[in-house]
């Protein structure tokens, strides 16, 4: 009984920004002068994610145990590090959490909401906020980076998103690990096409651009970070309007057209609007999307 809609949004009159010289964070300055945000390592830190367009200082990021996309109660934020510009999480966050391990956080979803005043470490002050995602995939590690490729990905597995019954108490449970199994197989599915398609590494999507110093991919990144903040412009005018939830993809052709190095100064996006799943009776849930 769902029913589809899907609005295609064409987005014109972007343009990437240049790219410039790029550096490791170990050898930046600080992004800003400030101290009151500086965290010390310490064993009981762990998930520390980096947030990539350059390296975003002002970000709220969070790992999402129940695959709403959406912070819920119970699901911390990361605390930056101006050291290392890394996100991290203290281990005694989690208490909401039935059963939580670090192998079940390790297999969530990390998401960065960038807002505007944010420090961007290539760009300066971000003037128009966004909003990037990061889903683990087979060979990740407890470290990530959620960059504008890794947010790319988003769209392959939207379908499998779906399920609005799963609370954050629950998101360590067997059914909420066989969700995110079922994740990760179908992004390495994903992963494994686009590497005999186009030859191109996975890594490729989840690598820190800006260590690498690779140019022409921090430059597409930052055009992607340009059509994201479009999309969520129309998202929050959606919400207003409606008084009610939407969320937008980026339609994954934008891949196609980056891995065949293909010009590009529009895209397509998707946006969706989804119901919280009522239960109907013993057998049947209910939701309109």
């Amino acid at each position: 009984m769902n029913k589809l809609l899907l609005l295609p949004v064409l987005l014109t009159g972007l343009s990437a920004c240049g790219g410039g010289s790029s550096t490791s964070p170990e050898s930046l300055p600080p992004l800003s002068s400030s101290s009151s945000n500086t965290t010390t390592t310490t064993p009981t830190t762990m998930f520390k994610t980096l947030v990539i367009d350059g390296y975003v200082e002002g970000a709220n990021v969070f790992i999402d145990f129940n695959f709403n996309l959406i912070q819920d109660e119970g699901e911390p934020s990361g605390i930056f590090n101006n050291t290392t510009y890394e996100y991290e999480f203290n281990s005694t966050d989690f208490g909401q959490i039935t059963n939580f391990t670090e192998t079940c956080g390790e297999n969530r979803p990390r998401i960065a909401q960038v807002p505007v005043g944010a420090m961007d470490s290539t760009r300066g002050v971000v003037n128009t906020a966004y909003t990037m995602m990061y889903f683990p995939h087979d060979g990740g590690t407890s470290k990530a980076n959620v960059t504008p490729f890794t947010t790319l990905l988003v769209d392959s597995i939207n379908s499998m998103l779906s399920d609005t019954s799963i609370t954050v108490a629950n998101g360590c449970a067997s059914t909420t690990n066989s969700l995110a199994n079922d994740i990760k197989t179908e992004l390495n599915t994903v992963l494994t096409n686009l590497e005999q398609n186009f030859n191109v590494n996975r890594n490729y999507f989840y690598d820190d651009f800006i260590a690498s110093a690779d140019i022409n991919q921090q430059a597409i990144g930052e055009k992607i970070v340009d059509f994201l903040g479009t999309l969520h412009a129309t998202e929050t005018l959606l919400k207003e309007t409606y008084n009610m939830g939407f969320r937008g993809m980026l339609n994954d052709e934008v891949i196609t057209l980056i891995l065949n190095n293909t010009p590009f100064d529009s895209v397509t996006l998707n946006i969706q609007n989804q119901t919280v799943s009522t239960q109907e009776d013993e057998h049947f849930r209910y939701n309109r999307r």
